[in-house]
């Protein structure tokens, strides 16, 4: 059963996962303790955290897809060191059983969020 919730932002101890350049561990979050949600969706033995809501729409577009393109980007700069939020997931996670309950639970976290 997938579990969702919100903390208010600490910046000790919350990170951004889907920031563009995000090192080992997850970029480091600027702003004053608890002005703002972060939001946390649980599925899969994985848990997602999110700094916005776009971010969770982004990630339910992600798993939204069963087939994704190419993730090679042309290599013109030192991005390359880096990978992007979806390429750090977990190997099976964006497997069909799993892809499925995954987008069922950031859909329904999506809707309790929002309402």
């Amino acid at each position: 059963m997938a579990e969702f919730w919100t903390e208010l932002l600490d910046p000790t101890r919350h990170k951004d996962f889907m920031a563009d350049i995000c090192p080992d561990g997850g970029a480091r979050v600027d702003g004053p303790a608890g002005h703002r949600p972060v939001y946390f969706v649980r599925e899969c033995g994985f848990t997602f955290q999110f700094q916005s809501i776009e971010q969770l729409d982004e990630a339910v577009r992600y798993f939204g897809v069963s087939v994704h393109p190419s993730s090679r980007l042309p290599n013109d700069t030192f991005e390359h060191w880096y990978q992007r939020w979806f390429e750090r997931l977990p190997a099976g996670l964006t497997a069909r059983p799993k892809a499925e309950r995954i987008l069922r639970a950031l859909r329904r976290a999506r809707r309790a969020f929002t309402s």
